[in-house]
């Protein structure tokens, strides 16, 4: 008992803080950053094969759609169908505006080591509210596969502000927590 009596209040509201601080900081850590695996994976082949990537079309938040376009001049979409409801091929007039841009090098790279000679690549960011969403790249290899690297990215702004959030709860539980020590000692003047 005696050594408590050594602790002040600024220890107290101190210690409170940094500790709920560090807390949700090193428990946040691990949550966010291990959600950036990243995916890999080969698109069902399109009814015709395709020659380039024309576009990439985003018409939800999470969504993507690679648009084609064939040698004969046809052009196909890889998206939902909205009578089945699961992911298709399905032949279009024409591509609407899209908001693709070209591959970074290092994506590229990192799908050719498993795809195989690139020649054609899109890149598009999805929309997200309070991280940043991930990073679909398309990729058109000789053989005429199309393949879908999604890279999530990391959720650092909220993860910040929960740490932020932890440390003010930490600074209120220690206000808390030396007003009781406080009374506590003035009690136990009295009697």
């Amino acid at each position: 008992m005696k050594k408590l009596k050594n602790v002040t209040t600024p220890k107290i509201i101190l210690g409170c803080t940094l500790a709920f601080a560090i807390g949700c900081f090193l428990f946040f850590w691990g949550g966010f950053y291990l959600l950036t695996e990243t995916s890999l994976t080969q698109l069902p082949n399109s009814p015709e094969k395709p020659a380039t990537i024309i576009g990439i079309e985003r018409p939800d938040w999470y969504e993507a759609n690679p648009i084609v376009q064939t040698a004969s001049g046809n052009i196909y979409k890889y998206g939902n169908n909205q009578d089945t409801g699961s992911k298709e091929w399905a032949e279009i007039e024409e591509a609407e505006r899209t908001l693709d841009t070209a591959c970074e090098a290092r994506d590229e790279a990192n799908i050719a080591t498993t795809a195989g000679n690139i020649i054609d690549c899109r890149a598009i960011q999805l929309a997200g509210e309070w991280c940043p969403p991930p990073i679909n790249v398309y990729a058109l290899t000789e053989q005429g596969t199309l393949w879908e690297f999604s890279e999530p990215q990391p959720c650092t702004w909220s993860y910040y502000v929960f740490s932020f959030v932890a440390g003010i709860a930490g600074l209120f539980l220690g206000s808390i927590l030396a007003i009781i020590r406080f009374v506590w000692r003035k009690s136990t003047q009295v009697s």
